[in-house]
């Protein structure tokens, strides 16, 4: 059971580390992407895709609300 537990508990720590270092590659490269392109060091077009990618990478996608569609079997009741 001890064995079990630790490798459920390790999992969630793993998943952690793995989203914080994600985070923060991403944010480095968005800081050193706009300090090369405001010293305009190197090729500009190169630093803007990479501040591009990054961005599209940290928002989230956009997603269609499911509309509902309700279908009475019944006429409704008068009044």
């Amino acid at each position: 059971m001890a064995g079990n537990e630790s490798l459920k508990t390790w999992s969630v720590y793993k998943n952690e580390i793995v989203f914080i270092s994600q985070v923060l590659i991403v944010y480095i490269v968005v800081f050193t992407s706009i300090v090369n392109l405001s010293i305009n060091n190197g090729d500009s077009n190169l630093w803007i895709a990479l501040l591009g990618s990054c961005l599209g990478y940290i928002l989230p996608s956009p997603k269609l609300k499911a509309t509902k569609v309700v279908t009475q079997s019944e006429p409704p009741i008068p009044l």
